[in-house]
């Protein structure tokens, strides 16, 4: 059973302790935040494999960009490091710590990942984790932007050839090498179909819309032919849908912010197996615009 000491250094106008174990040998992870910090609201370190999921530690950075989460694990132990700014979570590193290795995170805020650093007397995984999470984020980019399937191919080469080097060449365990190998694997697959994805949507770019009909509320059948000639932002949500939910208020804004513009529709369209619970909520909520 692991035992954990959570303790925050916090340098803004919050304070927060949670005391749920002591150890002489705790671990202490400095945090060092550079570029504009102010939209960073909370920095978090999580143990994923534990259940429930265990949070070991949330940080506010201070005038400086700094901050310090003091935890104890007797067993060394994988964590992820994020933070949140505003709605967004952004994933920075995965970090083995264990008691006795202090270690030191440094990032840009703007590009956590490739800015990324880890120093200090510190686990040679987590040297090699910062090096393939730098490898997987700049293939990530790299899908984004038209990129022929050769040029793809070599490049994902390329990079899973320097990855495995990576492993390969450190000190870590053969057990954490072959971990690190399969995970570099599960991302391979799942970034070659990310590639054909992303490459579907920008050969749309330019292309005729399909046409559509759908049906709103009073059941008149609305057409895509019916705005020929505007601009459609398309919102595809659900009822049940969570964090389609939260995104209203900023459409709703944004039917407002528009309101005036006669070259822009605002359509959202409902995925609801069941038209009824669609209807009531639409007249709860009081949706306005085109709700289809």
């Amino acid at each position: 059973m692991k035992t954990y000491l959570i303790s925050f250094v916090n340098y803004s106008w919050l304070w927060l302790v949670l005391l749920v174990a002591c150890s002489p040998d705790q671990t202490t992870v400095d945090i060092a935040m550079i570029g504009d910090h102010s939209s960073v609201d909370s920095l978090v370190l999580y143990d994923p494999s534990a259940s429930p999921m265990i949070q070991v530690g949330i940080g506010f950075a201070n005038e400086d960009g700094k901050s310090k989460i003091t935890i104890h694990s007797p067993e060394e132990t994988r964590y992820k490091l994020f933070y949140y700014s505003g709605e967004n979570v952004k994933t920075i590193a995965d970090l083995f710590l264990k008691d006795g290795q202090q270690t030191t995170v440094t990032f840009e805020v703007k590009n956590p990942v490739p800015s990324l650093i880890i120093s200090g007397p510190t686990s040679p995984n987590n040297l090699v984790l910062a090096s393939i999470a730098k490898i997987r984020d700049k293939l990530n980019n790299a899908i984004r932007s038209p990129l022929p399937q050769d040029s793809f191919n070599i490049m994902l080469a390329t990079e899973m050839k320097q990855a495995i080097q990576e492993i390969d060449n450190s000190s870590c365990s053969e057990v954490f090498k072959e971990m690190a190998k399969e995970e570099l694997n599960r991302f391979q697959d799942v970034l070659a179909a990310r590639y054909e994805k992303n490459q579907y949507k920008l050969s749309l770019i330019g292309q005729k819309g399909n046409a559509f009909t759908f049906q709103d509320a009073s059941g008149n059948q609305i057409d895509l032919s019916d705005y020929e000639g505007k601009y459609l932002y398309i919102d595809v949500w659900a009822t049940w849908c969570k964090p389609c939910i939260k995104e209203h208020p900023y459409l709703r804004q944004l039917e407002v912010d528009y309101a005036d513009n006669n070259n822009l529709e605002i359509i959202s369209i409902s995925i609801d197996s069941k038209i009824e619970t669609w209807k009531k909520y639409v007249e709860r909520e009081q949706m306005e615009g085109i709700q289809l």
